[in-house]
């Protein structure tokens, strides 16, 4: 009854053993997919932030453009000044003011496309350093475990050695 008993429970523990098998290769399976679709968004980066340099080049280009026009046609009215054209100078004055408010926004949208481009260098940089890290905590970890079994069985012979020559030593004092 025991050998049994004993082959019941050798076939549960491999049929564990074959349940945590496939459970492991599901996670390697999944850790690889995000590490592909991972790849996938560090690749698009470059992307987004071309078009995020194409879209602020397109609004400097238009706000340039608009104020072309605006002093255009602030020189045809020149000549004729009355009030009609004191409140277009107010509008030209407005847009100007827009315009500074939409440099403003180019200047920050620049900025904030470096920024993105440094933090995705950094995280590029940190990306490829977070293996050689691991693979030296791991060299750490085993020399460790090495020294410690060495140097505890050293310590064991140097106090076994040691006793009688510090109980001389302190004697003396």
């Amino acid at each position: 009854m025991s050998f049994i008993e004993e082959l019941a429970n050798a076939a549960k523990s491999n049929k564990i053993k074959y349940e945590m098998l496939v459970l492991l290769g599901r996670q390697v399976e999944t850790e690889l997919k995000l590490e592909e679709k991972f790849r996938e968004l560090c690749n698009e980066v470059p992307t987004v932030v071309k078009e995020k340099k194409d879209v602020v080049e397109d609004l400097e280009r238009l706000s340039d453009n608009h104020v072309a026009k605006e002093t255009v046609c602030l020189g045809r009215r020149k000549n004729n000044i009355c009030s009609l054209e004191m409140s277009c100078i107010e509008e030209l004055a407005n847009a100007a003011k827009s315009n500074k408010i939409k440099d403003e926004m180019l200047v920050l949208l620049g900025r904030q496309v470096e920024t993105e481009l440094k933090l995705k260098e950094k995280f590029r940089e940190l990306c490829n350093e977070v293996p050689t890290v691991v693979k030296e905590k791991k060299d750490v970890v085993e020399d460790l475990e090495r020294l410690s079994d060495n140097h505890v069985a050293k310590e064991t012979v140097c106090l076994g050695r040691g006793k009688k020559y510090d109980l001389d030593k302190m004697t003396h004092l």
